[in-house]
């Protein structure tokens, strides 16, 4: 697969979260198509980037989106406008996140090995 069809799925892909967020924000939609569209993004971007480096600062960027995700969630929580599902969920999805950048952290000291 060349580069910029991998480029263009990850393009796609922050796309679809983008679009399914605001679709969150205006009520309609569900946080589990929002989550499954940022696994698409985790995805992509490893498809991307296939030194362990590059993955690395990707997974970095992709944690931030997932805390910033959680702490929306939170607040909806808090206000009663979503479930407590909802924000396991995203607590889940944060997490996920980390785990993935702290493994390409690992490839990247093995790599240095």
């Amino acid at each position: 697969m060349t580069w910029s069809t991998r480029s263009f799925l990850l393009l796609q892909a922050v796309a679809e979260v983008s679009t399914r967020s605001a679709h969150m924000e205006a009520g309609a939609g569900s946080y589990d198509m929002v989550f499954a569209a940022q696994r698409r993004v985790a995805q992509a971007g490893l498809e991307l980037y296939d030194k362990p480096a590059d993955q690395a600062a990707f997974f970095a960027g992709y944690v931030a989106l997932a805390k910033a995700a959680e702490t929306k969630v939170e607040a909806q929580a808090k206000a009663g406008s979503v479930g407590p599902a909802d924000l396991h969920q995203a607590r889940y999805a944060r997490a996920d996140a980390e785990i993935q950048l702290l493994r390409a952290k690992a490839r990247v000291k093995a790599d240095k090995n």
